[in-house]
């Protein structure tokens, strides 16, 4: 299972009426209009071209109120709305059942009176923004997705793939629970970003608010890593010492020699390329010096490793 990044901030107290999100319920019992289920976020699945839509063929989906559509014979229908609902695994994160995918979503709930925006991603260089202001609230979330190449692939694989991704639209119903409804674009073809943002504008009282939720995914190439050296320095220039990090896929911990003022992490790739990082040794009361290695996980997907310098 994949690293999954959560990050709590509190909203101001003013937001504490928020309306709760529902389906079928236009109007709630205090004259408030009622937001449709808000837009949550992303999650990104790959599959082959030449397969279906997976989320369709899922046996874990659930009817979950109703959706109109407009026909020339019989007007209006109300179809029913299958969905897929997210569950809590045992660490406490959001997973959709029978559906593997990297999620970057976020969620709106109420917890001991106060209102309180949880990110949830499966991705690398996560970035999440929470903006509150007298007009409304403003989610934006960022992530990296990086993949690794196969051994022995040619330097243009990502391009030559038969791989279609689907960026499935996450949604939230008004007791929190994230679920996918099966609308979303699928691209295929390269790397590249894909943004995704949807607002909702509600009435309070006699005010009018807005909820909006901004979501951008990066598709990245990490290139295979053959060998990563720790080169050791003194203030001279002087090397100390050389020593090669295992590439466990567990994060990893050199300590500072006697004597060293920097440091070199040497990474080496299959084709044989080598990009090398430089860092100063921290003061004593200065943060420890952190590198992040991109290896390839069980999924193709690339999963950091940390290089701490103690």
């Amino acid at each position: 299972m994949r690293n999954r990044m959560l990050i709590l901030t509190l909203a101001l107290t003013g937001l504490l009426s928020l309306p709760g999100c529902t389906l079928a319920r236009p109007e709630a019992d205090n004259g408030d209009q009622v937001l449709s289920d808000r837009f949550a976020g992303l999650y990104l699945v790959r599959r082959d071209a030449y397969e279906s839509d997976l989320f369709y063929e899922n046996p874990n989906l659930t009817q979950l109120g109703s959706a109109e559509a407009e026909t020339e014979q019989l007007g209006t229908l109300s179809l029913p709305r299958d969905v897929l609902l997210a569950v809590r695994d045992e660490g406490g994160d959001w997973t959709f059942p029978g559906l593997e995918g990297w999620a970057l979503f976020c969620t709106e709930t109420v917890e001991d009176g106060a209102p309180l925006s949880a990110s949830f991603t499966d991705l690398l260089d996560g970035e999440y923004h929470t903006t509150v202001a007298d007009s409304g609230v403003r989610n934006e979330l960022k992530g990296v997705l990086y993949l690794v190449p196969p051994e022995g692939a040619s330097e243009l694989w990502a391009y030559e793939t038969d791989e279609l991704w689907t960026a499935y639209r996450v949604y939230q119903t008004a007791e929190g629970q994230p679920y996918l409804d099966g609308t979303g674009d699928s691209f295929s073809g390269g790397m590249g970003s894909y943004t995704a943002e949807e607002e909702q504008a509600y009435t309070l009282g006699e005010e009018t608010r807005s909820e909006s939720v901004r979501v951008t995914v990066e598709l990245k190439t990490a290139p295979r890593l053959e060998r990563v050296l720790l080169r050791q320095y003194d203030k001279n220039g002087q090397l100390l010492d050389t020593a090669e990090i295992p590439l466990t896929g567990g994060d990893a911990e050199q300590a500072w020699l006697e004597g060293a003022a920097w440091a070199v992490v040497e990474e080496t790739d299959a084709g044989g390329n080598t990009v090398r990082t430089v860092f100063d040794r921290p003061g004593p009361e200065e943060e420890p010096a952190v590198h992040t290695l991109i290896l390839p996980g069980e999924d193709g997907a690339g999963q950091a490793m940390l290089l701490s310098l103690t």
